[in-house]
C-alpha cells in the first residue's frame, strides 16, 4: 500500500510540474503575442509551430508540433519556416541562391515557392513532434486545466487524509502494545511478590 502511495505521489508530483510549466508557458506566449505584439513566440533562439497543411505531409502532417532553431548557415534539403505574403510557411530548401536567398517547396507541393529572402527565415526545424499539437490544444483549454488541477487537488487530499489515518493507527497500535506490555510486567511483578511472600 505504502509503494503504490508513494508511486501515486511522484505521479502526481510530476503531473503537477507539467501543468505548471504548460501555464507558465502559455502565460508567457501570451505575454509575447499580445503585449509585446511579437508575430511568433521565442524562446532563446527556439520556436514551436503548430503545422496547419499538408504542404509538408510526406515529411510533417497536420497538427504535428515543429521546433525551429535559428540559423545562420542553410543548406540545400533543409526544412525552414520563413515569412511569405504574410503567412508563415514551413518548406524544404531546395536551391541555394547565390545572393544569399533561397527557393523553396513543400514536399507535396507540385510547384516551387517564390524567392525567399534570407531576412524574412525564421529558423531551421530541428525537431519534429507527431501530433503534438492536439495535445496543445488539449491543454490550452482553460476547461482542461481547471479540471486537471481540481482532481490533482482531490488526489492530494485524499493522499493525505489516508497518511493521517495510517499515522494514527500506528499510534493507537503502539498505544495497545504499550499497554500490553505494562500488563505483562505488571503480572511478572505481582507473580513475582506472591513467590516472595509464600517463601
Amino acid at each position: 500500500m505504502k509503494l503504490i502511495e508513494k508511486l501515486v505521489n511522484i505521479i502526481l508530483n510530476f503531473t503537477f510540474i507539467i501543468v505548471i510549466l504548460l501555464i507558465m508557458l502559455i502565460i508567457y506566449s501570451y505575454i509575447q503575442l499580445n503585449i509585446l505584439k511579437q508575430e511568433y513566440n521565442t524562446f532563446f533562439g527556439f520556436s514551436i509551430f503548430n503545422i496547419s497543411s499538408g504542404s509538408m505531409k510526406e515529411t510533417i502532417q497536420i497538427d504535428d508540433i515543429i521546433i525551429i532553431k535559428e540559423e545562420d548557415s542553410l543548406n540545400n534539403g533543409d526544412i525552414i519556416t520563413f515569412f511569405q505574403d504574410d503567412q508563415i510557411i514551413t518548406h524544404r530548401i531546395i536551391e541555394v541562391l547565390d545572393d544569399g536567398n533561397f527557393i523553396t517547396k513543400g514536399d507535396a507541393n507540385n510547384s516551387k515557392d517564390s524567392k525567399v529572402y534570407k531576412q524574412n527565415v525564421i529558423g531551421k526545424v530541428i525537431k519534429i513532434i507527431p501530433k503534438g499539437g492536439v495535445w496543445i490544444k488539449v491543454f490550452s483549454d482553460s476547461k482542461v486545466i481547471t479540471c486537471i488541477c481540481i482532481t490533482l487537488i482531490f488526489i492530494g487530499i485524499t493522499i493525505k487524509n489516508n497518511e493521517e489515518e495510517d499515522t494514527k493507527k500506528r499510534k493507537r497500535n503502539r498505544n495497545h502494545f504499550s499497554g500490553f506490555l505494562k500488563n505483562v510486567r505488571g503480572n511478572l511483578i505481582n507473580d513475582k511478590k506472591k513467590k516472595e511472600k509464600k517463601e
